[in-house]
């Protein structure tokens, strides 16, 4: 049985984490950037439980701060495989065709 854990949540902040950027309608951008979280796999009930990374990709909209994760209910921060490119690139480009959050203020 495989589980997902809670995973350290990485940011966006740094600039080289992000791999491609959206603009939303109101001007605020969608950060599309690496992200690694936490698998617990149990092989058997009552065996001790085997913790992995995985890598892959996350969003994050710098206006309404709206997630992949939270677009699509997937649970513990877990985020879009490393085999699903286009998947994440396709749905952080259709957040930001209809999100009209506009840049947070920076002051």
């Amino acid at each position: 049985m495989t589980e997902i854990a809670p995973a350290t949540q990485t940011t966006a902040t740094d600039a080289a984490d992000v791999v491609m950027q959206f603009r939303t309608q109101g001007g605020a951008t969608v950060d599309l950037y690496r992200h690694t979280w936490s698998v617990h796999h149990y092989a058997t009930p009552n065996a001790p439980a085997k913790t992995f990374d995985e890598s892959g990709f996350e969003w994050r909209c710098n206006g309404c701060d709206l997630t992949g994760a939270e677009t699509h209910l997937r649970m513990w921060g877990a985020g879009y495989r490393e085999m699903q490119p286009k998947d994440s690139r396709t749905d952080a480009n259709r957040h930001a065709e209809t999100c009209r959050a506009m840049p947070r203020p920076t002051a």
